[in-house]
């Protein structure tokens, strides 16, 4: 993208852009700019990801009752709440 025109500057800083030359106030001055940017300045960004999960991460089918015993222990912890946990094949 090319732009052409002038930037307005006053004594307080900068205050507009025009594309044609402006009318200026007593404490403005035009600045003449030519601007060039690409394109992709505009382009939104595209995020990608790749996820992958290995076979190492996918838990057994088959629970020990060890576990199941643990997992009863902690959940009978809680105050205020009744589970009964059965596990079935």
């Amino acid at each position: 993208m090319k732009l052409k025109g002038y930037l307005i500057v006053s004594s307080n800083g900068i205050t507009k852009f025009a594309k044609k030359y402006p009318n200026l106030g007593r404490n403005e001055v035009a600045v003449g700019i030519s601007l060039e940017l690409p394109d992709r300045l505009f382009e939104r960004p595209q995020l990608n990801a790749t996820i992958i999960i290995p076979d190492s991460a996918v838990l057994p089918y088959e629970i020990t009752a060890d576990v199941h015993n643990e997992i009863e222990h902690a959940l009978a912890s809680v105050e205020g709440i009744d589970i009964k946990l059965t596990v079935s094949a």
